[in-house]
């Protein structure tokens, strides 16, 4: 969020303004338009001053032009110079930008013996947090975070159910929200908790694994195309692949599956839903243009 905005409000007051604010574009985005405040408050029978409001609660205080981020036009500019970025191999142009909005990450690959449950039963600790994009599960091992997930109010699992679904027998499961309230603050919060690296302990296939590690390298704010990423890790003709790949990403937010789109620029489909998506890629937008402008 905005430092000027928002930084008094809570991530609990966050992702309540979030929740507020997404249902709003979640009724204007079934009617398939643009997103646009006119268009958004004539939809929603909203007044225009109160979708604005929100999105100034939220931490946007140009909402107009955080829309226009969302736009085909904008987000096909994007697209375009970050495949660039990303067939050039060119890391992060800045490690400020990178540190001050998404901390750097870590990946670690569980070995064979650990998949194969040749020693002890993992220990996974998780917790429910608020965060400015709705609550989500953080699950962690003693070796990094395995599992990032979103929630919505009108889901009715339980949330262990996931990680249930996820690990089966090999994992012992407990709730700790003290040690993920630790974790949350660091991911929603970086510039308040330094620039210590955070650590993922992930299983996955290694094609999975390799996805996964190129998302890492798209830029803060950047999005790329499905092909663009097939691309960049040289397999051209993987892209349906590349995107079963992304779905099955355990982590959201830190391994940006957010930032790959259809190459139209729509936005396309999301594990933890589109306007979810178009509202983490508009505010990464967002923070990008403040930060360039400071």
């Amino acid at each position: 969020m905005s430092q000027r905005q928002s930084s008094g409000r809570s991530l609990l007051e966050k992702s309540e303004i979030y929740q507020s604010l997404a249902e709003v574009l979640t009724d204007f985005s079934q009617k398939q338009k643009p997103f646009d405040l006119t268009a958004i408050a004539e939809q929603t029978y909203l007044r225009q001053g109160s979708i604005e409001e929100l999105f100034k609660q939220w931490g946007v205080d140009n909402p107009s032009e955080f829309l226009q981020n969302l736009s085909l036009k904008s987000i096909s500019a994007t697209i375009k110079e970050t495949n660039l970025q990303l067939r050039q191999k060119q890391e992060i142009s800045s490690a400020q930008l990178r540190h001050r909005y998404q901390p750097l990450v870590l990946l670690a690959v569980m070995s064979l013996s650990e998949l194969e449950g040749e020693i002890t039963t993992l220990a996974i600790s998780y917790g429910i947090h608020p965060t400015p994009f709705g609550h989500c599960l953080i699950a962690t091992t003693v070796q990094g975070i395995c599992n990032l997930y979103f929630l919505d109010p009108q889901e009715n699992h339980l949330p262990e159910t996931y990680l249930n679904q996820f690990w089966g027998d090999e994992a012992e499961i407990i709730r700790d929200q003290e040690r993920t309230q630790l974790l949350c603050n660091r991911i929603f919060n970086p510039q308040a908790n330094g620039t210590l690296p955070i650590e993922l302990y992930l299983k996955g296939t290694p094609f999975e694994i390799e996805v996964w590690q190129a998302l890492l390298k798209i830029p803060f704010a950047g999005i790329a195309s499905y092909q663009g990423l097939a691309t960049s890790i040289n397999r051209p003709t993987a892209a349906r692949a590349i995107g079963n790949a992304i779905a099955n990403n355990p982590v959201a937010y830190l391994i940006p599956c957010h930032r790959v789109v259809r190459k139209t620029a729509k936005i396309g489909g999301y594990r933890w839903g589109t306007i979810r998506k178009s509202l983490i890629l508009g505010w990464e937008a967002w923070e990008m243009h403040q930060l360039e402008q400071n």
